[in-house]
């Protein structure tokens, strides 16, 4: 050390220049009490900060703190390392005024909800990347309103991937599926029910249950015909060994060339099976019409099914009520007029 490092706090106060005093606090931050008001620089405060974190002390001591909002936006990672007993919320909230992701640095139990808003406002872009401050937020309210101001910006399920995962309440999840249901691999897994893979499907059909963060027992048939609704590209994202043929019928329903332009995404078990989907073909050849598909469900069940005409073995049935029983493969019929009488049972059996 120099003699003016060794005795700046003897030095007449007309010879601590601003070039002594920052010399003097890079040798030993402990001189900082001992320079003058005139010349607490930015310099000079950071290079004693630097030097000794717990220097901040006597700047607070000295009641001198103004610099420090500049000083720890330039040096986020300077704040880190500062005493967190010396720092008043007062201070917090200038620090994150300056800079909001000096809100990464502020204790959590000194993080509320008046700091929050203040970061997030601190650092808007016309890219919204200040919204990546919601990640170091812990209040669900506080989250719901800088989701809302930055969904017209960003992509929603990339504002969702910010979310601490306690900050996601139902309120949170159901706003965030209604508007991407792809959001729902964020959901923690006690939020994930029916009613939210239900609204999550609807909105953007089956990619909502390719994701592994949602729970397997709520990829149900149930859901993935809720999914087709989105398009025919949505049928093609069910797994190949989830096809059932309920699955396969309600696309056919909802898109009938979809088979005929990818015959390999028809299950061959499903087509050459005895099931609901080969069900459909044999009763609409039989009457000539179409149904949608919660009619053939029903008919399938075992409902009876009023039509007006019917092809059965021993000729065409007109104005008939046909029911199929499930058990034995077979259509009855009755209160039907025979067209053409051929000697035969009074059953039509599905093959």
């Amino acid at each position: 050390m120099t003699g003016i490092q060794n005795d700046y706090r003897r030095l007449p106060d007309n010879e601590k220049t601003a070039a002594a005093s920052l010399e003097a606090v890079t040798a030993d931050p402990a001189n900082l009490r001992h320079v003058p008001v005139r010349n607490l620089t930015y310099e000079v405060i950071t290079a004693a900060l630097e030097a000794d974190p717990e220097s901040l002390k006597i700047l607070s001591e000295r009641g001198h703190k103004e610099l420090l909002p500049m000083i720890f936006s330039e040096n986020p990672e300077l704040l880190g390392r500062m005493p967190q007993d010396v720092l008043t919320h007062e201070d917090y909230i200038a620090v994150v005024r300056e800079c909001g992701y000096n809100l990464a640095h502020v204790p959590a139990g000194m993080r509320t909800r008046a700091m929050c808003r203040e970061a997030f406002a601190a650092s808007p872009d016309l890219g919204y990347d200040h919204c990546d401050i919601i990640s170091l937020i812990p209040y669900p309210d506080v989250c719901m309103e800088c989701i809302k101001e930055g969904m017209d910006r960003r992509d929603v399920m990339e504002l969702a991937s910010l979310l601490r995962p306690e900050t996601i309440d139902r309120d949170m999840a159901e706003f965030l599926v209604s508007h991407d249901g792809r959001c729902l691999a964020y959901v923690p897994v006690h939020l994930q029910d029916e009613a939210l893979v239900m609204k999550a499907v609807s909105v953007s059909g089956n990619s909502v249950l390719a994701y592994r963060t949602v729970l397997d027992e709520l990829k149900t048939e149930k859901a993935y015909i809720a999914g087709l609704s989105a398009g025919f590209q949505s049928f093609l994202l069910v797994p190949k060994d989830r096809r059932t043929p309920d699955i396969c019928l309600a696309a056919e329903k909802m898109y009938p060339d979809l088979f005929r332009i990818r015959p390999d995404a028809l299950p061959e078990n499903v087509r050459d099976g005895r099931n609901i989907f080969t069900f459909s073909r044999i009763l609409e050849k039989a009457t000539g019409n179409k149904y949608d598909y919660e009619a053939i469900k029903n008919a399938y069940e075992g409902r009876p099914l009023a039509v007006s005409r019917f092809l059965a073995p021993e000729g065409v049935m007109k104005d008939c009520t046909v029911r199929y029983d499930k058990e034995n493969g077979r259509f009855q019929y009755k209160n039907g007029i025979r067209e053409l009488r051929k000697p035969n049972n009074r059953t039509l059996k599905l093959k």
